[in-house]
């Protein structure tokens, strides 16, 4: 039997354990925040266990001159923004390197263009999140056989 899971304040959907695959820990993979020489090799994991279903993207972020870390992220195609990160030392990490910050408007540049930059929503975290405008960006394509590509091909962010 499946539970669906809903925050009774936002009538959200909370993000659980279940919606990952096992060896992910308390919902990220133990290479995220990990930074590395090379960009790591991209994964598309679409996971499905107790009647979640949900779509995982694995790839690198590109921090300076042969340094990348590692991330994964929800495609989560009911996110308005393009791209949400969990608080903490990864997105540290990023902020004056990547995430740049403007008055009130927060943006890191992918594929030359810039892309919206929100904090996850507390009831994903500690997910990290690709939403509609940059899957559309990407070119998310679902396959027949259940795999799922970009039409845009990129070796990191």
């Amino acid at each position: 039997m499946a539970f669906l899971i809903v925050d009774a304040d936002e009538g959200d959907l909370l993000l659980c354990d279940d919606d990952f695959p096992e060896n992910f820990i308390h919902m990220v993979h133990p290479d995220d925040g990990k930074i590395t020489r090379e960009p790591i090799q991209r994964e598309f994991i679409r996971h499905q266990r107790f009647g979640h279903h949900r779509l995982i993207f694995r790839t690198s972020i590109k921090l300076g001159e042969r340094e990348f870390m590692s991330f994964s992220f929800v495609l989560d195609t009911g996110a308005p923004a393009s791209i949400y990160f969990s608080p903490g030392a990864s997105l540290n990490s990023l902020k004056g390197n990547r995430v740049v910050e403007e008055e009130d408007v927060v943006y890191m540049e992918i594929g030359g263009k810039k892309a919206a930059v929100k904090e996850t929503p507390h009831t994903h975290r500690p997910a990290n999140i690709i939403g509609l405008p940059l899957l559309e960006r990407f070119g998310l394509t679902l396959h027949p056989d259940k795999s799922f590509t970009f039409s845009n091909d990129f070796a990191f962010l």
